[in-house]
């Protein structure tokens, strides 16, 4: 079924909402326009109820820790930020020399006391409150994907995909992928990893000693954001579809998979080539993605709009 979206989308006066992300454990939103600032959207108020307290120089790949009580983001500049409470941090190169001038990605500990840090040749553990920890390295220069899982991050670089005790920082498992990782998405019961890779596809990876692999789907264009419902039942993708004569990237699909037989439940499009990563709701009943549109709801099961109030600066 392919619903054209109608409605819900924020109208900015100077920039727009480009990534959200739900809070694992409260019906809030985190917001960024990827410039300027971080933005708290509450479902129940229907407005933005508390802003970061500091000037964002870029934000990208936000993140909460399991509770919700921190949210991390990075920027092109080389910085990695935590929010915790009304207090922002700063992890730099001019606070730790090791720190690459490019964050490729980054995730939080469950705690969110610690933060690691994807560059090109693997991942740093920073304590929030200061200090490297520990350091992970690739065999070889690869740009880094980090996502929150189960028992820690799953880390993938190029062809390879491995997952990471956060607390030991002993690999736990570690396998092969078909295409080159562009997003991750661990599974809530930690079994599974969903891989939405370039060429366009999502391949999933079963974890543990007798772990198998296979392609879920295959598309044409250029892989966005993935990420699972937190009840296991769906995954929503974002994807820039490619489509006319042209072939050029002038739209973007959201597309939701069941995750029980990874059949195509539900699609639609948006008229913005650079739609943000899909994100769940913690009652897995409403997906939102940000774009240079706005920020726009659907019921998780259908896609369907759903007529929340407008999020707006």
């Amino acid at each position: 079924m392919l619903c054209v979206l109608c409605a819900l989308v924020l109208q900015e006066r100077t920039a727009q909402w480009k990534e959200c992300v739900f809070s694992p454990v409260a019906a809030r939103l985190a917001l960024t326009d990827n410039v300027r600032e971080i933005g708290i959207y509450s479902l129940a108020s229907g407005g933005i109820v508390k802003t970061s307290t500091i000037r964002v120089d870029g934000a990208f790949d936000l993140v909460w820790n399991r509770d919700g009580t921190s949210l991390a983001w990075r920027s092109d500049t080389g910085r990695a930020s935590v929010w915790h409470h009304d207090r922002v941090r700063t992890i730099s190169r001019d606070s730790y020399p090791s720190l690459p001038s490019k964050i490729s990605g980054l995730t939080l500990s469950a705690d969110g006391k610690r933060v690691f840090v994807g560059m090109e040749d693997g991942v740093d553990e920073v304590l929030v409150a200061g200090g490297v920890v520990r350091s992970y390295r690739l065999p070889q220069s690869q740009e880094v994907t980090l996502a929150r899982a189960r028992q820690g991050y799953v880390l993938a670089g190029g062809n390879s995909c491995m997952e990471i005790d956060e607390t030991s920082q002993r690999v736990l498992h570690r396998f092969a992928t078909k295409g080159y990782v562009s997003s991750i998405a661990p599974s809530p019961n930690g079994q599974i990893a969903a891989l939405l890779e370039f060429p366009l596809k999502v391949e999933v990876q079963t974890v543990g000693k007798k772990g198998h692999s296979f392609i879920a789907w295959s598309g044409n264009g250029y892989p966005g954001g993935i990420c699972w419902s937190p009840n296991g039942k769906y995954v929503a993708l974002v994807y820039s579809d490619l489509h006319g004569k042209a072939r050029d990237a002038t739209r973007s699909v959201v597309l939701l998979l069941r995750a029980t037989d990874w059949h195509v439940v539900a699609k639609t499009v948006l008229p913005d080539p650079s739609a943000g990563r899909p994100s769940f709701s913690s009652s897995s009943a409403i997906v939102a993605v940000a774009g240079n549109r706005g920020v726009s709801f659907w019921a998780a099961s259908t896609l369907k709009p759903i007529a929340l109030h407008e999020v707006s600066k």
